[in-house]
């Protein structure tokens, strides 16, 4: 208070609230970063800045012109120059690739590499700690080795790290700590009503209308997307703010009051918050319903039907059934990435059994027991559903949906079932999946695919 010249600060200033009536929301409450203490019995060496192994934001501090050390690279133990820094990679409470480390890795390089010409720089990538995700790329650089650590021991003023491809001595360690989600998404989701992915970070597509993210709260990022994101973000609210009015997507979900015995299977059922009960009825709200179908697969009663799920979609299968072919497999792929990797499979000329007949829906996890069962009853070989990783599914709960129903075929009916229906999860960009599955599926139940 004494030296803010402005007099804006003012301890005994009570917390109040106030109200905004706003047009539109962006959510950009950011991420954090792990903590070394919370992780520290899965790492290699634990984390102990007194004895040189920091993390990476305290050395971030030690890189800045304007931080403490002025930029110099020193040991917190002792005050002296750092000669020797290994980087530990994937230093994470989550399995999942934090994305941004990698970046992070190459700028300490290109940092020391340029300012210190006396120090060196490994970055490690323990595979004990990696994320389990194919997609995890690994820094492009000769200071960057994947090994196994074996041990960590300390001699005099280094650290001997032990690995299966060589030995590294360090006078500093980084602990390079990954992205988690901010800690009050929960409490916003229970005040907006969003979904979150597998790793519980916000999913852009289940905001309601006039809501936006961006940012590391959908997930951990690098500089440039975070600016890009953020821009995306901007521009779709201005063109919302802009308009004077707003159409609703048409949902084919339809509730019929006379059948609805007020269960609540619904409400919990839909991955999208749109359906709440409101003076004892239900009601759907139209800018949130996505119109994934899961409600009216769910409705013990046909409280609430779906006209594509209980309409288009059983007409379609009717008339594929009386296709003259054997086996004939039914492949019910979701819109997203089920029916991309189908699509995919056509565009790059993968061959599968033309027993094969495709039909999109908007998720699988609208799929019920009764569509499975009565397609195997009329003249079906076989069932294979196709959907999305978990995690990846835009309404959240289709594979594990999908998944349930098809177990809880087979207690009911027994290895029949089993053997007959299948449930496949995909990236769209894989379609080489989708025809190996195909053709397996098509060998297996009696037939030799005809490619």
């Amino acid at each position: 208070m004494d030296v803010c010249s402005s007099h804006a600060i003012d301890l005994d200033r009570e917390s109040q609230t106030t109200k905004f009536t706003v047009g539109g929301i962006i959510l950009a409450m950011g991420a954090e970063l792990c903590s070394p203490e919370e992780i520290g019995t899965t790492l290699p060496v634990s984390y102990d800045p007194y004895n040189d192994v920091i993390s990476s934001y305290e050395f971030e501090r030690l890189c800045a012109p304007d931080g403490p050390t002025k930029g110099k690279l020193i040991r917190v133990s002792d005050g002296t120059p750092a000669k020797s820094i290994v980087v530990l990679q994937c230093i994470s409470s989550q399995r999942s690739c934090s994305g941004y480390c990698c970046s992070i890795a190459q700028k300490y390089i290109d940092i020391v590499n340029e300012t210190e010409d006396d120090v060196s720089i490994s970055v490690l990538y323990d595979r004990a700690l990696m994320p389990d995700e194919p997609s995890v790329t690994i820094l492009d650089d000769s200071n960057a080795h994947v090994c196994n650590i074996e041990r960590v021991r300390k001699t005099g003023r280094y650290h001997i790290i032990e690995t299966d491809s060589g030995t590294y001595k360090a006078d500093l360690i980084v602990l390079n700590m990954g992205m988690q989600p901010n800690k009050n998404i929960t409490k916003l989701q229970a005040d907006i009503g969003f979904n979150l992915s597998h790793d519980e970070y916000i999913l852009p597509m289940s905001l309601p209308t006039g809501i936006w993210a961006c940012g590391s709260a959908t997930g951990p990022k690098v500089y440039p997307e975070l600016v890009r994101e953020a821009q995306l973000a901007a521009l779709e609210a201005l063109i919302f703010l802009y308009q004077e009015s707003h159409e609703t997507t048409e949902t084919t979900a339809t509730v019929i009051t006379e059948n609805c015995g007020l269960c609540g299977l619904c409400i919990e059922a839909c991955p999208h918050h749109a359906i709440t009960l409101v003076e004892n009825a239900i009601r759907i709200d139209p800018f949130k319903c996505k119109g994934c179908g899961i409600c009216a697969s769910t409705c013990p009663t046909r409280g609430i039907t779906d006209s594509v799920i209980q309409d288009e979609i059983p007409a379609a299968l009717a008339a594929l059934s009386k296709w003259k072919k054997s086996p004939k497999i039914l492949v019910l792929s979701c819109e997203s990435c089920g029916y991309g990797a189908v699509d995919n499979a056509g565009v790059r000329r993968y061959e599968y059994d033309p027993g094969a007949l495709v039909v999109s829906v908007p998720c699988i996890g609208c799929i019920d027991a009764n569509l499975i069962t009565s397609s195997l009853q009329g003249g079906f070989d076989g069932v294979l559903l196709v959907g999305g990783y978990e995690g990846t599914c835009k309404h959240l709960k289709g594979v594990q949906l999908a998944r349930q129903r098809i177990d809880s075929l087979v207690k009911l009916l027994g290895n029949e079932i089993k053997d007959r229906v299948r449930l496949l999860t995909v990236s769209a960009m894989e379609g080489h999946k989708v025809a190996d599955q195909i053709n397996q599926f098509v060998e297996e139940i009696g037939g030799t695919p005809e490619v």
